[in-house]
């Protein structure tokens, strides 16, 4: 499988250089057999990098507040699963009000590889 995530991986670069954006937010888990994000030339943003739901069991932590930070400083969110106990809803919400799946100038200059369509590529409004 590791040539679906390296073929992700190039499309993920693709479109953020399309965009001109230097980063982006994962938001998934060590839950899947393969991921793209470890094959990016663009770093996922950190220092909160999704990979395991307990660090989210409590939304005044620091996981849960640093990721909340996190999602204010991205243009490009992109999501596999929603798994953050004491969160979801918050980031739900920053993600349904902040953000978009449909953006204005769509990327359209590479097929989406196999296996991606388990992500959902969130656009913050107003600047794609």
């Amino acid at each position: 499988m590791y040539y679906s995530s390296e073929s992700q991986a190039k499309y993920v670069d693709a479109m953020l250089d399309y965009y001109d954006e230097d980063t982006y937010q994962f938001l998934g888990f060590n839950n899947t057999s393969y991921t793209f994000y470890g094959l990016t030339k663009h770093s996922p943003k950190g220092p909160v990098f999704v990979q395991d739901s307990y660090n989210f069991e409590d939304e005044n932590n620091w996981f849960s507040q640093n990721l909340i930070k996190q999602l204010d400083e991205v243009n490009i969110v992109i999501l596999n699963k929603l798994n953050m106990p004491a969160i979801n809803d918050k980031v739900k919400k920053i993600l349904d009000t902040e953000f978009t799946t449909k953006p204005k100038d769509k990327f359209t200059e590479m097929q989406i590889p196999n296996g991606f369509e388990i992500y959902t590529v969130y656009y913050r409004i107003g600047t794609h």
